[in-house]
């Protein structure tokens, strides 16, 4: 019976049996695939777009959050990108980011405070006579901050010089832990 069957897709007509049947169904007609498959992805897209809603459009400055290396991460909107639906962000680190609409969700936040660079250079301090590396209580600039957390991270965070008076910033995991 699947045999049958096969050869009746094979040659696109009903083959003779010992059933009585019309003539017309003896003659081959041909079925365009590209037809249906084409009618049925136009079925499927109407159905599916019954209820989908596309996301409102952000735009610059909005603070939003999106899914950085399996973390959220807070960043603010720089501009859109000419690509559809992609935007232009700056995360709270610095780095700047390209994100598809459906990767960021709008928050009603605080915009973050993104300040200048401080100058970091080794004149400021003086020269260390000990051979043990030591701690210097120093803030040190980060990037961007929120405005509650500008005092309390500057006051935390500190910078390790060594004997050759290089300096070395505290990896950021260490950053809500005292270090003697």
């Amino acid at each position: 019976m699947l045999h049958y069957q096969v050869l009746i897709l094979v040659q696109s007509r009903s083959l003779r049996t010992k059933l009585s049947t019309t003539s017309q169904n003896l003659h081959s007609k041909v079925v365009d695939a590209r037809d249906n498959l084409v009618y049925r992805q136009q079925q499927q897209q109407k159905y599916y777009d019954r209820k989908s809603k596309s996301l409102p459009s952000l735009n610059e400055e909005d603070v939003v959050r999106m899914n950085h290396n399996e973390t959220w991460k807070r960043g603010i909107v720089r501009l859109k990108h000419q690509a559809p639906r992609s935007y232009i962000v700056d995360t709270e680190d610095g780095s700047t980011l390209r994100r598809n609409r459906r990767d960021l969700i709008y928050t009603k936040k605080v915009p973050l405070i993104c300040a200048a660079p401080v100058d970091d250079s080794t004149d400021h301090f003086p020269p260390l006579k000990a051979t043990q590396p030591q701690r210097l209580e120093s803030p040190i600039h980060t990037q961007c901050n929120s405005p509650t957390d500008d005092t309390t991270q500057s006051s935390q965070e500190s910078i390790l010089r060594t004997r050759s008076s290089r300096s070395s910033k505290l990896p950021v995991r260490f950053k809500n832990y005292v270090l003697n």
